[in-house]
């Protein structure tokens, strides 16, 4: 699981800059995206990019939304959009990371990765969480998510 710290970050800066240089419709036609609060981000400061996906396996569907902000008053806002840069407003249950700098955190609604039971990098995308997006803007507080830097 030491690889998955460099491809979660190469992965990240990809994606993030893919969907501000290119854009395309994400095929739902909104032109209102969700937005996503962390909330509770004490301590921390600069940038940070917020992808929302859906990954079960290696042949599973991946990232589905994102954006990056600034984080301000102790918390970050995003409006998601779609891969190519569309504004993104779908609903469904997804797996959240954050990365801050260099460090990487996953919403694990709380719970440790010995709690999930999660040992290998497979455990760890079909065991974390998911978080239910169901309206255009959602909270959600930082300490429901687990620092995945060295992991």
């Amino acid at each position: 699981m030491a690889n998955k710290k460099i491809w979660m970050g190469i992965l990240v800066m990809v994606l993030v800059f893919s969907m501000m240089v290119v854009g395309c419709n994400d095929g739902n036609g909104s032109s209102d995206p969700h937005k996503i609060t962390i909330t509770g981000l004490n301590g921390k400061s600069g940038n940070g990019a917020i992808l929302l996906y859906s990954y079960f396996s290696e042949n599973a569907e991946g990232v589905v939304a994102g954006w990056q902000g600034s984080i301000s008053g102790n918390s970050i806002t995003a409006s998601l959009q779609g891969i190519g840069g569309s504004a993104w407003s779908g609903s469904g249950q997804y797996h959240i990371i954050i990365q801050i700098g260099n460090e990487m955190f996953a919403y694990t609604n709380g719970q440790t990765l010995e709690q999930l039971g999660i040992v290998t990098e497979d455990d760890f995308y079909s065991k974390m969480p998911k978080y239910n997006i169901t309206g255009s803007e959602t909270t959600i507080t930082f300490n429901l998510f687990l620092d995945v830097t060295g992991i």
